[in-house]
């Protein structure tokens, strides 16, 4: 019902606007109401001028601007007065020489007395003796070094050279570990590492632990970078003429009093090539 009675109110609003639009109606002329007993005396009738007191003196003259004229500031120049010399005119003079005639001098002649000058007996022996003359110097050719090469052996390692090698490389490798890891614990701490590597140099496969579980994160932070840093050294490069590309290495050591490092004796490689 609110709809329809809004439709409808609005629809009544532009009817009526629209028929304003078109009957444009005319406005009426505007008009005064006056009393009927108005004339024109009463506009000259003059309303009486009241004088109000105050307190406050009566209104001051207007003020005056005075001009103040300040003198130019007077500046001084400075003139140089330089004196230029006038450099004086130079006159050349040209003076021919005359050939001067010289009289001819008589030629005195001197005769000289000729000394002789005894020398020492040795001096006079030396000067008279013969003087040898170097040899010319005979250049030796060097003769061709002979250059003796040995045959380099690239077959395979026997089953025992293999075992003898790898247990070196072991003992090495193991002894390295214990000169590079900086650790302190107890006297009787054993730490254990693993790894693998191959052929070309590189390590995987790192684990370090403790027999004491409260060592192990120390083995972590101290004896797992020493590893990580064997990558691509010489220390893991394989014995020659082996036929293994890949090895796991096993290695541990005890916390004592004095240092005993590993000989290839501790170790018995019998690892099988796969």
């Amino acid at each position: 019902m609110n709809i329809l009675k809004f439709i409808s109110l609005t629809t009544l609003i532009v009817i009526i606007t629209a028929a304003v639009i078109l009957t444009k109606p005319v406005m009426h002329k505007p008009a005064v109401l006056e009393d009927a007993a108005f004339t024109l005396a009463s506009l000259e009738k003059k309303t009486p001028v009241k004088e109000v007191k105050t307190d406050f003196p009566s209104s001051l003259p207007p003020a005056q601007k005075t001009v103040v004229q300040k003198p130019a500031p007077v500046v001084k120049r400075i003139v140089r007065i330089v004196k230029q010399e006038v450099p004086a005119p130079t006159q050349t003079v040209t003076v021919k020489q005359h050939p001067v005639q010289q009289k001819p001098q008589p030629v005195k002649t001197v005769t000289t007395e000729k000394t002789e000058v005894k020398l020492p007996v040795k001096i006079l022996e030396t000067a008279n003796e013969p003087v040898e003359i170097e040899k010319p110097v005979k250049l030796e050719v060097e003769k061709p070094v002979k250059v003796v090469t040995t045959p380099v052996n690239t077959a395979p390692l026997t089953e025992k050279e293999e075992i003898i090698a790898w247990n070196k490389w072991r003992s090495d490798l193991q002894n390295k570990v214990m000169r590079d890891a900086k650790i302190n614990a107890p006297v009787g701490t054993t730490f254990y590492f693993s790894c693998t590597v191959d052929k070309f140099g590189n390590i995987s496969n790192i684990n370090t632990w403790s027999d004491n579980d409260y060592y192990t994160p120390l083995a972590k932070r101290v004896i797992k970078p020493v590893l990580s840093s064997y990558q691509n050294q010489p220390i893991l490069k394989f014995p020659a003429r082996t036929q293994r590309t890949i090895t796991n290495v096993n290695g541990s050591f005890t916390m004592a009093f004095t240092d005993r490092y590993s000989t290839p004796a501790d170790y018995s490689d019998y690892e099988r090539i796969k």
